[in-house]
């Protein structure tokens, strides 16, 4: 009975323990998706590679030059490779849906079309935005 006392100090406590976390959160995911963001961007990745291999190779300005175009060659390549995978999944999916399609009731498949539908309008609207990412930092 003694903590129903000091139930406003409680409180209090817990909403700064919240705050804390909510805090935290918003910042750490706010970090993640600056730092995801900056290497997906193709310029940002050119210029990051040819740095790794200046400062682990000591390059001359000559061979820059000569690696630069490489790099952007690879990245190019890299999205290409982005976009037809995704291709292969909303192929797969499309697939998946008439399998499913064909074991419903009418009324379900009228249901299913709509969730069918706003799929892969997601699918396709996430696909355009990571094709035009260039591919993340090699290990």
């Amino acid at each position: 009975m003694i903590l129903l006392r000091h139930w406003k100090l409680i409180f209090g406590l817990f909403a700064i323990y919240v705050a804390g976390i909510c805090t935290g959160l918003v910042l750490t995911v706010g970090g993640i998706k600056h730092f995801v963001d900056r290497q997906a961007n193709q310029d940002f990745w050119v210029k990051a590679r040819l740095a790794e291999l200046d400062h682990g190779l000591k390059l001359t300005t000559e061979q820059k030059t000569k690696l630069k175009p490489t790099l952007e060659n690879a990245s190019e390549r890299f999205k290409g490779i982005v976009r037809e995978a995704f291709v292969k999944v909303i192929q797969t999916v499309n697939a998946t849906h008439q399998t499913i399609n064909q074991e419903l009731t009418p009324e379900q498949q009228k249901s299913f079309e709509k969730m069918r539908a706003d799929n892969i309008k997601r699918w396709e609207e996430f696909a355009k935005k990571e094709a035009n990412k260039a591919p993340p930092k090699p290990m």
